[in-house]
């Protein structure tokens, strides 16, 4: 095994690293993203974006559990309609539902001001 020695000033490694940093990152972002997606979605299309199995989607469908459209035999999925679906399935953190809970606290205390202010004395 031959060996190359180079010597190189500390400015010139750094550009050397980004480069090839930047070249890493580039590679990675031009794969197929789900927003490349068509908006109108196959089914080896939606099991990719979900990460799911064939099988777990025809489940899913037969029990009306995520939208879907169907015409003949093939099913279809609108790509919108996914990520709400997705999106509906969302926990609140803690500090979300802690302000959920002031703002009907808020809003209780509204209406006995209201009723308080209407009701005759």
């Amino acid at each position: 095994m031959s060996r190359i020695i180079i010597e190189l000033e500390k400015e010139e490694l750094r550009l050397l690293v980004e480069e090839a940093v930047q070249s890493v990152i580039e590679k990675n972002t031009t794969k197929e993203k789900p927003v490349d997606m068509p908006e109108i979605l196959n089914v080896e299309q939606v099991c990719r974006l979900l990460n799911m199995k064939r099988s777990t989607l025809y489940q899913k469908t037969h029990k009306s559990e995520i939208p879907f459209s169907k015409k003949g035999k093939a099913l279809y999925f609108n790509r919108s309609e996914i990520y709400q679906w997705l999106s509906e399935g969302r926990h609140l953190t803690e500090e979300e539902q802690m302000e959920a809970a002031d703002l009907m606290l808020l809003q209780a205390n509204k209406r006995r001001l209201n009723r308080m202010k209407n009701s005759p004395i």
